[in-house]
C-alpha cells in the first residue's frame, strides 16, 4: 500500500502469485514497479506497436483506444472500423474506465 504500482490490480496480483509460486520461502520483490512487466504498446501515426508479450487484453484495449482517438472520438466510426458493435465498443469502453 504504501508503493505506487503502474498496472491494473489483476496484474499486481498476478506478479504476487507468480513470485509466490516461484518462491522457495521468502517473497522479496525488490522494485514491484517494473518486476516481471512486459513493455506497453504504443502507438505511432497511425499504427498501434504491441510488443511480444503484451496480454491479449491489454493489446486490445490500446488498439480500440487508438481507433477510437483516429476517428476523434466517433464511436460509431471507430465501432465500424473495428468489426464491432456499438454496445461491445460501449462495453469495452466502460471496462477501461472501471479499471
Amino acid at each position: 500500500m504504501q508503493r505506487a504500482w503502474p498496472g491494473n490490480v489483476r496484474e499486481l496480483r498476478n506478479t504476487i502469485y507468480r513470485a509466490f509460486i516461484l518462491a522457495d520461502r521468502v517473497i522479496d520483490i525488490a522494485n514491484p514497479s517494473i518486476a516481471t512487466q512486459p513493455p506497453r504498446p504504443n502507438t505511432l501515426d497511425r499504427f498501434v506497436n504491441v510488443p511480444i508479450g503484451t496480454s491479449l487484453a491489454n493489446a486490445q484495449r490500446e488498439l480500440i483506444l487508438a481507433t477510437l482517438a483516429r476517428f476523434g472520438g466517433d464511436k460509431r466510426q471507430a465501432a465500424r472500423s473495428l468489426g464491432i458493435s456499438l454496445k461491445t465498443l460501449y462495453n469495452r469502453l466502460d471496462t477501461y474506465r472501471a479499471n
